[in-house]
């Protein structure tokens, strides 16, 4: 798996290459470089991402090993999304200040992405039967979050985070 890109990759046991897969032809664009198992409805959760979409694509492959839902959320920019997190009740999305940048390919950086203080963040909680329309949207401080390390649900119905959160990139 590989960040905004291409298919995910199986490997032998030697780490040798065996195939490409778009989830027998149902994944739509990219996968994501984290997805997420529920452990007690066995699917994955991702969030996929590409330079050229003005929206971001959640994604849920079955047990059978095909996508099953997509869910395209759009956002202002064009950011990058490295990682997710899910509760029992939500997929959670990261929109943060790092977005594509097509001058920084001009300018000779081989990494076409860049901190935007101006871009803003915020963190959505998609219901993970939702719609786009359904995305619960809060504002955080300029940040930027490579992997959560837990997401639940307390006892009163709020979703708790445990991230590290980084106040600046590059």
């Amino acid at each position: 798996i590989v960040e905004a890109g291409g298919n995910p990759v199986e490997l032998s046991y030697e780490l040798e290459t065996l195939a490409r897969s778009d989830f027998s032809g149902t994944l739509p664009g990219p996968f994501s470089a984290h997805p997420k198992v529920d452990p007690d409805r066995g699917e994955m959760h991702a969030l996929g991402y590409f330079f050229g979409w003005e929206h971001l694509q959640y994604i849920v492959v079955g047990t059978d090993g095909r996508v099953r839902r997509t869910v395209d959320i759009p956002v202002p920019g064009r950011p990058m999304i490295h990682d997710c997190a899910i509760t029992e009740n939500y997929f959670i999305v990261f929109d943060l200040p790092v977005i594509f940048d097509l001058s920084m390919i001009q300018e000779g950086y081989s990494f076409p992405y860049r901190w935007s203080e101006d871009y803003g963040a915020r963190v959505g909680l998609l219901p993970r039967d939702g719609g786009s329309d359904d995305v619960i949207w809060s504002e955080v401080d300029n940040c930027y979050v490579f992997h959560p390390l837990n997401a639940y649900e307390d006892s009163e119905g709020r979703v708790v985070l445990d991230v590290v959160r980084h106040p600046r990139m590059f």
